[in-house]
């Protein structure tokens, strides 16, 4: 199936991606901010983003990695994080990231920002290796909501 993300236009095979996460536990990190991310997971994706992840087959509540870049004078945590579908992109508008070049995010909603790649990653879980990949990069915002002092 091929389908619109932000900017770029990509090749996704729902079936498999759906498979490749049924087997795939998810993100096993239990630092204080990655367990602030689980707890306060119900804010930290938009409607529009779990409706985009529902279409490529990606299951919202198993980002194969996530890291808290910052706090925010808002008090805001500034998180990044991603996920992997099976597919290709067949249109970027832009040039392609590299391996250790910025990424560029789409701003999806406000305060949530996304961006796709093809390179190659250290990150991608076991069960999906040896698919053809696209990963999507996550950028967004959630309060400390857990029982115990911010380290922020």
């Amino acid at each position: 199936m091929i389908t619109k993300v932000a900017c770029w236009e990509v090749e996704c095979d729902v079936d498999k991606t759906s498979a490749l996460y049924a087997e795939f536990e998810g993100h096993s990190c239990r630092c204080g901010y990655c367990r602030n991310f689980w707890a306060a997971m119900g804010s930290a994706f938009p409607q529009d983003f779990k409706l985009l992840a529902s279409r490529l087959g990606i299951d919202v509540a198993k980002p194969t990695e996530v890291w808290q870049y910052n706090k925010e004078p808002s008090g805001l945590h500034y998180y990044g994080g991603l996920f992997h579908f099976a597919g290709k992109i067949v249109f970027d508008p832009r040039k392609p990231s590299t391996p250790g070049s910025p990424l560029k995010f789409e701003r999806l909603v406000s305060g949530f920002e996304l961006t796709l790649g093809e390179h190659e990653s250290p990150l991608i879980p076991a069960s999906f290796k040896g698919h053809q990949l696209v990963h999507l990069d996550f950028a967004t915002h959630v309060p400390w909501i857990l029982d115990e002092p911010d380290p922020g």
